[in-house]
């Protein structure tokens, strides 16, 4: 539930590189949408990364990462953005078509009333009820989207027709998600079965062996979710097989850490997989294959962001690590 509804939201913001002719400045567009993406899921509970982090790691919270998550976001923002300044617009000097719309401050205001009440609403649903956020949003998403959907189009007053009209076209369109939801599965029982088969009793000890520093340990980390999501594989099965076979302690790094090591490095590497699902869709967005979107769009900025999370994660291990 939780990646259908990422996933619908990056949909929100889709139409901009839709029917792009110019093909830099799809690249470049597309480019911001997935950065965008992955900050988000460093800090947002409604992110499938942040859920599965939080599984894999049953000892931590929400309100423990997230306040590492949104500074690293905010660092994965950046990085794309200078990266896109100095590598992809040098050489880029289209400008876009068509007058700039503004947002009034009343549709502003109305957006940011819709988001908030949202996470209230499910926030709220998760203190009363102790449910985890993943049901919590299969139970409050549909019907909060189909209220606001009959609100809006149910200005002559039959809000039957437009909720019924949503409701068929929602059903409609589910089939077109089947290729990153089938992923996803996929992913998850693969991470599990791998998790089984690999002894992990000396494992950790190893590890701590081969790469005496910490400090190297967690850039070797990040470089290694890359590694593997460059080859094809899920970030949820490096996170579920590696969290059964190499567990916070083994690796001799705190939970805490490892969580936010874990964040940060799930987004970029969904980035520079083809296989994951923000790849697919903005494959299906743009028309582009999503080999060429990880593998040749997305590897400079994914290896730039990630040397930049290694860094920060290191920095927050030196100084509230231990």
């Amino acid at each position: 539930i939780g990646s259908v509804l990422n996933l619908a939201g990056l949909g929100l913001l889709s139409t901009v590189v839709e029917n792009q002719p110019d093909r830099t400045l799809r690249r470049r567009l597309t480019l911001a949408l997935m950065q965008g993406f992955t900050a988000a899921s460093c800090w947002s509970p409604f992110y499938i990364g942040m859920i599965v982090v939080l599984v894999a790691l049953p000892s931590l919270e929400w309100g423990q990462l997230a306040p590492a998550g949104i500074p690293m976001a905010a660092l994965i923002i950046l990085t794309g953005w200078l990266y896109d300044r100095l590598i992809n617009r040098r050489c880029h000097n289209a400008k876009a078509d068509g007058a700039v719309v503004p947002l009034s401050r009343t549709n502003l205001a109305r957006t940011a009333a819709i988001l908030i009440l949202l996470i209230a609403l499910v926030m709220a649903v998760v203190e009363i009820t102790g449910t985890s956020i993943p049901v919590t949003l299969g139970l409050v998403g549909p019907p909060f989207a189909l209220i606001w959907y009959g609100i809006i189009k149910g200005g002559s007053g039959d809000l039957a027709t437009p909720l019924l009209d949503m409701a068929h076209g929602a059903i409609l369109r589910l089939p077109s998600l089947r290729n990153e939801s089938m992923v996803f599965v996929a992913a998850n029982i693969f991470g599990v079965g791998l998790s089984t088969v690999i002894p992990s009793e000396s494992l950790g000890e190893l590890v701590q062996q081969a790469v005496p520093s910490a400090d190297l340990r967690i850039a070797l980390l990040v470089y290694f979710f890359l590694f593997c999501g460059i080859f094809g594989l899920h970030p949820v099965i490096i996170v579920i097989a590696l969290t059964a076979i190499l567990p916070p302690e083994a690796l001799g790094l705190s939970p805490w850490i490892v969580g936010v090591l874990y964040l940060g490095a799930w987004g970029t590497t969904t980035m520079v997989s083809p296989f994951s699902g923000t790849t697919l869709f903005m494959a299906r967005a743009t028309g582009v294959a999503p080999h060429i979107i990880g593998w040749q769009w997305a590897l400079g900025p994914a290896l730039v962001a990630g040397t930049a999370i290694a860094l920060f994660v290191i920095t927050l291990q030196e100084l509230f690590g231990g």
